[in-house]
């Protein structure tokens, strides 16, 4: 209903990052990279959202090309891919 607490469980592949002078309101939370850690054909950015949270993303190298470049302290935004997200009662 309408102004319960919801959770909303992500894959780290469900998850769309970009740089933050770049994002869109498609990409609502906003955080800063910790670290980038290139694994082959992946590319798995370790993220510390402004909120404190801090989450793991993956993407395909050709894919994270569009995205930051994985420096540490970076500026980004983070969204994820609609159609993607199960909302579970908190």
């Amino acid at each position: 209903a309408e102004g319960d607490t919801v959770r909303v469980p992500l894959r780290p592949e469900d998850l769309l990052v970009r740089a933050a002078d770049t994002a869109s309101t498609a990409e609502p939370l906003r955080g800063e990279i910790l670290d980038a850690r290139y694994r082959g054909v992946t590319l798995d950015l370790v993220i510390r959202l402004d909120s404190g949270q801090t989450l793991t993303a993956s993407a395909f190298f050709n894919d994270a090309i569009a995205g930051p470049d994985g420096t540490p302290g970076r500026r980004v935004a983070v969204g994820w891919t609609p159609g993607r997200e199960t909302v579970l009662g908190a």
